[in-house]
């Protein structure tokens, strides 16, 4: 995946540091919850008991397994909310209000983080008001980004086809595109559907939930990546069997000019879509036969 291409995008580059970001912070929470299991059932066994050790909101391990589940959570939002600036082209109001709600949770979590070491600053009553709302924002957000990002690539599939893109002109479907994002995404999105029922039933089972947060996170956006690129690679090898790789000249009766189509950019490991380029150029034949060239040209 990273030796085929020579060229990267800022985008890729951005996408390649938060994997390699969420891989240390998944790789540092594995050893963190080994060391308080080991703590808390081994060492500290008699002297404290398991119940006391866990819930010592002091120590330093409660705080860095609580911190590393937020800035996990916190990451993996920042990036679907990249991935879905980078697919509205660019355009800061797309991505406004899923920023105000990260940057809400990001408040809630470093209050609690806070709390957990200044107790007496902060009345646990007020705190929990705030606390109660984190998760459904967070649910609601992924939502959100997950359906503008479907909903940009369906949008452009239904362009394509209607400029009359055939599907071979393009190594990876878009509706493949759509169903890899929203397969992987729903496991993310039925973890943190869980998560709200057993929050708000007070059950302890949330706890299962909130450990196996963060390597769902990395597996989710790890997924969506190698699956995207497997695809790809069948595609390739699939059309390098005998099916043809591109547009060839068609008739179009109604304009009387040549659409000039340039085929969309390879879907690969940052997931870029970029809008159909649709140019209207002077007629390059005379009379009723006209024709639509399919441009080669790869957007990096």
């Amino acid at each position: 995946m990273l030796k085929k291409r020579k060229t990267r995008t800022w985008s890729g580059k951005v996408f390649l540091m938060a994997i390699l970001l969420m891989y240390i912070q998944a790789t540092t929470h594995i050893g963190v919850c080994l060391y308080r299991l080991i703590q808390a059932y081994v060492w500290l066994r008699d002297s404290v008991g398991p119940d006391s050790y866990f819930f010592d909101t002091r120590r330093w391990d409660h705080f860095a397994h609580n911190f590393l589940i937020c800035s996990m959570t916190w990451s993996g939002d920042a990036l679907v909310i990249y991935r879905c600036f980078i697919i509205w082209n660019q355009r800061y109001i797309i991505i406004l209000f899923p920023s105000l709600l990260l940057v809400y949770v990001m408040a809630v979590n470093c209050s609690v983080l806070y709390w957990f070491t200044h107790p007496h600053v902060i009345p646990f009553l007020n705190l929990i008001v705030w606390m109660d709302a984190v998760y459904p924002v967070a649910f609601f957000q992924n939502i959100l980004t997950t359906g503008l990002i479907v909903f940009k690539i369906l949008h452009q599939h239904y362009i394509s086809t209607a400029a009359g893109v055939r599907s071979a002109g393009s190594r990876l479907k878009l509706i493949h595109i759509v169903r890899i994002l929203v397969e992987s995404a729903v496991i993310y999105t039925t973890q943190l559907f869980i998560t709200i029922i057993l929050y708000f039933q007070r059950h302890n089972a949330l706890y299962i939930m909130q450990y196996a947060m963060v390597p769902t996170i990395g597996i989710v956006f790890n997924l969506i990546a190698v699956r995207i690129h497997i695809a790809e690679l069948s595609a390739t090898q699939t059309m390098s069997s005998g099916i043809p790789t591109g547009l060839s000249w068609w008739t179009d009766h109604h304009l009387g000019t040549t659409l000039e189509l340039n085929r969309l950019p390879s879907h690969r490991m940052d997931v870029e879509v970029l809008p159909m380029q649709l140019k209207l150029n002077r007629p390059r034949f005379q009379g009723d036969r006209m024709g639509c060239h399919s441009g080669h040209s790869r957007s990096m």
